[in-house]
């Protein structure tokens, strides 16, 4: 059986390129290790308008609630019945499903944040990765908070309250969080 994922929306739109790219990495890892079949149709609209009106009369079961890019449905046979999954977001669970539980990470990322990345903030003569300071003041302001507590003789328990989400915040930086 061959599964066909099929993925539309703007050329524009981070989520659009992400879903597609982590789908193909799920079909090409899949195949490779003999679990299942699957094949990716991206289709995208350069605007998002183009994607919306396109959307609007689309015979791929999506509620009239769905309007973002992208829009994913899968079908069995080509041309065959169209089972609407949803959009970015519920897509790896889509997939795992597919591939019997087995969870997926491609680590693909749009162009938005590579360039975040790769985006370097100038201090004092030298070009720092904005990540590297996001990081850096996450922790800075976990010792701070820190200190407060000692200072002003906080109890333990509002201690604990007070740095154990920062702490996780400082970890992951920050994407456990504010999940950025």
């Amino acid at each position: 059986m061959v599964l066909t994922y099929h993925i539309a929306g703007s050329k524009s739109c981070g989520f659009f390129e992400k879903s597609v790219k982590h789908a193909e990495y799920v079909a090409e890892n899949a195949s490779k290790e003999n679990i299942t079949q699957i094949v990716v149709k991206p289709q995208s609209f350069d605007s998002l308008d183009g994607y919306k009106t396109w959307l609007s009369t689309a015979k791929i079961n999506a509620p009239t609630s769905h309007t973002t890019s992208p829009a994913i449905w899968t079908t069995v046979v080509d041309g065959g019945e169209p089972k609407f999954i949803g959009g970015f977001d519920t897509l790896g669970g889509s997939l795992e499903t597919a591939t019997g539980g087995r969870v997926w990470s491609s680590g693909v990322k749009t162009k938005e944040e590579v360039v975040r990345m790769n985006t370097m903030v100038s201090m004092y003569g030298l070009a720092i990765p904005i990540y590297v300071i996001e990081v850096v003041s996450m922790f800075g302001l976990a010792v701070m908070i820190a200190i407060f507590c000692q200072l002003t003789a906080a109890s333990e328990n509002t201690r604990l309250w007070i740095k154990t989400p920062i702490l996780i915040g400082t970890l992951t930086g920050g994407q456990a969080c504010i999940g950025s």
